[in-house]
């Protein structure tokens, strides 16, 4: 077991925690991660991402007067030693000081950003094969079954694109919804918040290792990523001329989200291919950004079923 016991607030480990806290920009620029809690640590480990540090809660790690740590974090410790992880073990106090929530769960990892993949279709319109799906005889077991259904749904998934959202928390949300509903790709523009910010990780619940992330992308490496891929823009807006409703779930889109006050950025505006509304009462403000998406990707979703 690879265990480091920490007792003073001046290690360095602890100062570079704490200026990757304070400004999440250097987490970018040091290519880095903060997964805090429990589930954030099992998705990193399950996505495969290269664990650097893990942080734990002296009574959380079993040599505290707790006694024994949970089987959830024992399983994790576990990991940690199996992939050579070096593991640290805290106060309590100095573990609250650098943990990036208020009340954290008694374990921190911090892991090496995945590299960004190169950009294909993604799941976004049929794989070769796929159309055959609806012409097969219905499967005799009902786990195959289930099985072919979400193919059919992932096949035609749109494409998620964030252009301005700056709100960590509303990115992981949208970033949540969006893989529930089989989104695999998702593309941010300048300007966006970083999705591997620890609020929108937070927020996202382990979604965003889930997803291909295309991050920090120029105005017009969108347009072009999306019409090389053959996807048609379609972008949310308040005032849009198409309904929601007329969208086929099965055409091949890429959804665009603008920031919470201003919406996309004109250059962005100008070149998608439709502006959609999303129906709602006379006299009612807009949605959010993170409700707005949940009624676009579901209306989708519930259309490729």
């Amino acid at each position: 077991m690879n265990r480091r016991e920490i007792t003073s607030p001046h290690n360095p480990l602890l100062r570079q925690l704490r200026r990757w806290v304070d400004k999440p920009k250097q987490c970018r620029a040091d290519n880095v991660l903060l997964a805090d809690g429990v589930h954030l640590v099992q998705e990193a480990f399950a996505a495969g991402l290269e664990g650097l540090d893990l942080l734990v809660d002296v009574e959380r790690s079993g040599a505290g007067r707790l006694g024994g740590p949970s089987d959830e974090i024992s399983a994790l410790l576990e990991e940690a030693d199996a992939r050579g992880v070096p593991v640290h073990v805290l106060p309590a106090k100095l573990f609250r000081d650098v943990s990036p929530v208020e009340t954290p769960q008694g374990i921190l990892g911090v892991f090496r950003r995945p590299p960004a993949p190169s950009l294909d279709l993604g799941g976004a319109v049929p794989a070769a094969g796929a159309e055959r799906l609806h012409d097969a005889r219905p499967p005799r077991d009902p786990l195959e079954a289930g099985r072919a259904a979400s193919e059919r749904v992932h096949a035609g998934a749109p494409w998620l694109v964030a252009c301005g959202v700056q709100d960590p928390s509303n990115l992981g949300a949208m970033l949540r919804t969006a893989r529930a509903t089989g989104v695999t790709q998702l593309l941010t523009s300048h300007g966006t918040v970083d999705p591997f910010h620890h609020r929108a990780l937070r927020a996202a619940m382990g979604a965003t290792f889930r997803m291909s992330v295309h991050a920090d992308l120029r105005a017009d490496e969108l347009e072009a990523h999306v019409k090389s891929a053959g996807l048609r823009s379609v972008a949310l807006s308040a005032d849009g001329d198409t309904p929601l409703e007329s969208l086929d779930p099965h055409e091949p889109v890429a959804l665009y989200f603008g920031s919470e006050g201003s919406g996309l950025p004109a250059e962005v505006a100008s070149s998608v291919d439709v502006h959609v509304r999303i129906p709602m009462e006379p006299g009612t403000e807009s949605l959010s950004v993170p409700a707005a998406a949940a009624v676009c990707l579901y209306w989708l979703y519930l259309g490729r079923r």
